[in-house]
């Protein structure tokens, strides 16, 4: 009974946090809405029509966006926000049924009032969790065939999952000293190459061309120097401000100390060993073999860790009563605190923004036909059915490639009829000299004190 009222209390707190950030809105999220919402439409998987360039890192992803909003692609939005809280719930649910002793009880709770869960949502991110978490739970059974359906999707959510498969079969290998039987193997590898094929054959590359621009921009100065990824975590707008980043860290700091004295007090089972070692391995290849740059959604993965070390930690208190409290405290957080930050986030003021512009440039623009350049293309897209020269090179050939170099406005060939440039300039793509192109301000849009400007070709 106690059970089943927590289970219905981890629901409950889902529902109120997806909907306290039912205003997030995130810009790459509406990369993969104007995919799905082309695929609805007939136009098949492109961004800009006619143009077979796959700039989707998940594959999945905008697959149930389209074959879910039933048509109707203004639901898709809504059913991307859907699928997170769905997702959210299901790591949730896991982890509670996973976790031993009073820290199932936490576990849950600590991943919904992590402030970082902010930045997930509208991404595939809390997807790949998900099908992670069933690939855990069927492993607890032995069940293997679902275990490597369940790594199937993951990677098919998200190809950096087959970190998470190496990390899961490796710790079977050593523990058990099993490898992945060709039942396994097919269950994963034959969807995997069929995609490589179809995608080559459609796309003309079986790897999406995120891939090939993220490198080209982790190549490039002008996103920082040195660790960027690392540096990330101490970013204060990932949480919210400043207070909620300190009381993270600290938490999360005080925990692994407590930890560390208790170590021969902890016993973990197989499935929360290989969340942590996957979460450590991600972070090292994340932080020093690829220096990502610092998107604000690639440090979602560290609310599972940082809730199962704290967990841990109060799972050592000795006091019934102090564990209680405390639990009751991280309730109140997960309604309390996510509401105040749904409501005082500010990610809402670039789609306003962008959706004024698109509709003010659909006006002017002979029926959609004139071409913009932006460095968020995401927002302009799903308002704007005309072509998008990207500054970032996601969708546009040759841009990553210059911006690696030394012509990070490699765009300028395609000849755009507008420019959209944060004021002041946001990276080095947009810091050209826009009269010298023949260039002139067109209008700007301004709010929450930030500014978007439009320049027209003369």
């Amino acid at each position: 009974m106690k059970n089943k009222l927590y289970i219905v209390l981890l629901a409950c707190s889902v529902i109120a946090v997806g909907y306290f950030y039912r205003s997030v809105k995130t810009d790459d999220a509406f990369i993969y809405y104007s995919y799905a919402k082309n695929i609805v439409g007939g136009n098949g998987w492109v961004f800009n029509t006619g143009e077979r360039i796959n700039a989707c890192t998940s594959i999945l992803y905008p697959i149930l966006l389209s074959v879910l909003s039933i048509g109707n692609v203004e639901w898709i939005p809504t059913i991307g926000h859907i699928i997170g809280a769905v997702s959210l719930f299901a790591l949730c649910l896991f982890l509670f049924l996973s976790s031993t002793g009073a820290q199932r009880y936490f576990v849950p709770i600590l991943v919904l009032a992590n402030p970082l869960i902010l930045n997930g949502w509208g991404m595939e991110t809390f997807l790949i969790f998900a099908y992670m978490a069933g690939a855990l739970y069927w492993y607890g059974r032995a069940m293997r065939r679902m275990v490597a359906i369940f790594v199937l999707l993951a990677i098919l959510a998200r190809p950096d999952a087959i970190l998470f498969a190496v990390v899961l079969y490796g710790y079977d290998w050593f523990k058990n000293r099993r490898l992945p039987g060709l039942a396994e193997v097919t269950i994963i590898g034959a969807p995997l190459a069929a995609w490589a094929v179809w995608s080559y054959s459609y796309f003309g590359s079986p790897l999406p061309s995120t891939l090939g621009a993220k490198l080209c921009q982790a190549h490039s100065e002008s996103f920082g120097v040195g660790l960027r990824f690392l540096s990330g975590f101490n970013d204060i707008p990932f949480y919210g401000n400043l207070i909620e980043r300190n009381i993270v860290w600290m938490a999360f700091f005080l925990s692994v100390l407590v930890v560390i004295i208790n170590l021969n007090k902890i016993k973990l089972n197989a499935c929360i060993s290989i969340l942590l070692i996957w979460s450590v391995i991600h972070t090292m290849v994340y932080g020093f073999v690829l220096n990502a740059i610092n998107f604000p959604w690639y440090y979602t993965y560290a609310i599972i860790t940082i809730a199962i070390v704290i967990g841990l930690a109060l799972s050592m208190v000795r006091l019934l009563e102090i564990k209680v409290v405390t639990f009751i405290i991280l309730v109140a957080i997960v309604f309390v605190n996510n509401e105040y930050i749904g409501r005082h986030n500010d990610r809402w003021w670039k789609h306003r923004c962008y959706r004024a512009i698109a509709n003010e440039l659909k006006s002017n623009s002979s029926g959609n036909k004139r071409s913009i350049a932006c460095s968020e293309i995401g927002f302009l897209k799903w308002y704007y059915r005309g072509p998008i020269i990207d500054m970032m090179g996601l969708v546009t050939p040759g841009q990553a490639e210059g911006l690696a170099g030394t012509y990070p406005t490699y765009y300028m060939r395609y000849h755009p009829h507008y420019l959209v440039l944060n004021a002041p300039r946001k990276n080095i793509t947009e810091k050209i000299n826009c009269q010298e192109y023949g260039y002139k301000k067109n209008g700007e849009i301004s709010l929450n004190n930030r500014t978007i400007e439009v320049y027209e070709l003369r």
